[in-house]
This record gives C-alpha cells, structure tokens and sequence, in this order.
C-alpha cells in the first residue's frame, strides 16, 4: 500500500537515449549531491540532506526523458541515488537497487566516491534582476570580475525592455551569482 504522494517523489527508472551532451553534466550533480550529503549527514542537517537528494532524482529523471546521456552514466547516477536514499527510504531505495538488477542488498553497499575533479565549476548561473524582479540568467565563468558581469547583464535583450525609458539609479553586483539593476 502506498501514502498518497509517495508515489509522486519516488525515484524512477527509464531508459535514457545515448549520447555525450549530458553525461558531464549529470556526473558532476551526482558527485557534488554525494560530497554536499555526506557533509550534511555528518552536521546533522538531514532535511537539507533529503532535499539535495531529491534535487538529484530530478536530475536523473531530467537525464532519462531528455536524452543526452550514455547508459552507463545514467545508471552510475541511478545507483548513487539508491546508496544515498538507503540511509533515509531503505525499502524503497532497494526497489530501486532491485530494478538495476542488483541482487545484494543496497545498505550494504559502500558509500560512493567523490572525484574532486568533478566538484570544480568552471561555470556558473548568474541571475539579473531589474528593480528585484528576476529577468534574465546568464552562464558566465565562475572568476568573472564585477565589470565584465554588469556589462553583460545590462546588453541583455530582456533586461534592456525591462529598463526601458527609464533611468538606472544604482547596480548592484555580486559575482559571480546576481545582477540587481536599481531603477530611479
């Protein structure tokens, strides 16, 4: 039997499309989810925990319906997920061991490596609002200098519409991560 709502946060398993576009990506998110719950789970921050967990499924599941990524990196991902969820949702993280077609059970696997490698961003998500509204991200690198970054967020198509007649009064920046355009 199952509670209402268990179903819809329950890892699945398809089957993803081959392909390289993906893979490097969704190799860095197991390995950084895997590095950040170890280090959680030993401050004692189980909610966070559970939460980066479950950022990750949605990577996988994002992996698996879009393609992009070879089979044995996604079931690499897969299997991570099920070792990590084994030390919150035991029996539905050995459904999952069971569907790779593991037969030994998922507690008694050891705990995945981290390649540091692979913890390094190289590249970053920065977010550009207009008066606290968000209106465009950008992907600039992740030792972009506070110039370069305004320079950029302000040539933006969407913030220039947001801008409009009116007069900048401030520009706040905090690389590598926001942009807020401060209106008068």
């Amino acid at each position: 039997m199952t509670t209402p709502g268990t179903r819809q946060a329950r890892p699945t398993v398809g089957s993803p499309d081959s392909g390289s576009s993906g893979t490097d990506a969704l190799r860095r998110a197991v390995h950084r989810t895997v590095h950040d719950v170890d280090g959680l789970v030993d401050a004692g921050r189980f909610n966070v925990a559970v939460a980066r967990l479950m950022s990750l499924v949605g990577e996988v599941r994002r992996a698996a319906s879009g393609g992009g990524v070879d089979a044995g990196t996604y079931r690499e991902a897969v299997a991570a997920t099920a070792v990590l969820l084994s030390l919150f949702a035991p029996q539905t993280a050995q459904d999952l061991w069971q569907r790779l077609g593991r037969t030994t059970p998922v507690a008694a696997q050891p705990w995945p490596a981290v390649d540091p490698a692979l913890l390094v961003t190289t590249e970053v998500e920065a977010v550009v609002q207009v008066d606290g509204k968000v209106r465009d991200r950008l992907s600039v690198p992740a030792d972009v200098a506070a110039a370069d970054l305004e320079r950029n967020a302000l040539a933006r198509p969407a913030v220039t519409r947001a801008v409009g007649e009116r007069m900048v009064r401030r520009v706040v920046v905090r690389p590598p991560h926001l942009v807020n355009v401060v209106l008068g």
